[in-house]
């Protein structure tokens, strides 16, 4: 077989060109395996970008305002516990100071009746008792003139038996003095009974009970 050289290059991948200005008149010419992918075109829009600074900052002022929310209510509870305890404790207080105040009223009753009772059994169980209460009630008087001694109906004769002689007459049976005496004359009175005794016991006993419910 004879060489045909127009033949020949084209086997080998190239045409003549009488028209090419290049290497020995050929141009080449891509073969199968330099095939390209189609161009794709450009990219298609999938909107505008995303800002993740403002993403991040709305999720942190929403956790922020969700944390407030929490502690808010939290606060409200413990608001609400407070006022309950608060509640409960003067309730204490106030039932602790009623029962103290009861029992000091009960200790002044007692302290008064005990009182009542020693002062009334001293000049019962003493016989001298009421003659010395009168002596020294006397002391109190610059003069004896015009003195009554009023005393007990039922100890008058014993007073009179046990005062001096000069006092005798002065003694006077009174059934409105339950226990003691009362002297008077013209220069004043000492009430030295029982009842005056215990006015005097009543205001210290009073003044005591205030003090300790202040």
């Amino acid at each position: 077989m004879s060489f045909n050289p127009l033949i020949a290059p084209a086997r080998a991948g190239f045409i003549p060109s009488a028209f090419s200005s290049g290497d020995a008149g050929f141009t080449s010419l891509p073969t199968q395996g330099d095939a390209r992918p189609a161009d794709p075109g450009p990219p298609e829009d999938s909107g505008p970008p995303v800002d993740v600074q403002a993403l991040v900052e709305a999720a942190r002022s929403q956790a922020a305002a969700e944390e407030r929310a929490r502690l808010a209510h939290e606060r409200a509870e413990l608001e609400q516990l407070a006022s309950v305890l608060s509640a409960g404790a003067a309730d204490l207080a106030r039932l602790h100071k009623q029962t103290l105040d009861r029992a000091a009223g009960d200790i002044a009753d007692l302290i008064l009746a005990l009182t009542r009772r020693l002062l009334g059994d001293s000049l019962v169980v003493h016989p001298d008792a009421l003659p010395t209460l009168i002596h020294r009630a006397l002391e109190r008087f610059p003069e004896k003139e015009d003195l009554r001694i009023r005393v007990p109906a039922d100890l008058a004769e014993a007073v009179r038996e046990a005062v001096d002689p000069g006092l005798k007459a002065a003694v006077e049976a009174d059934p409105g003095v339950s226990g003691g005496c009362v002297l008077e004359s013209r220069h004043g009175s000492v009430d030295a009974t029982v009842d005056a005794a215990m006015e005097g016991v009543e205001e210290a006993v009073q003044a005591w009970l205030e003090a300790t419910r202040c």
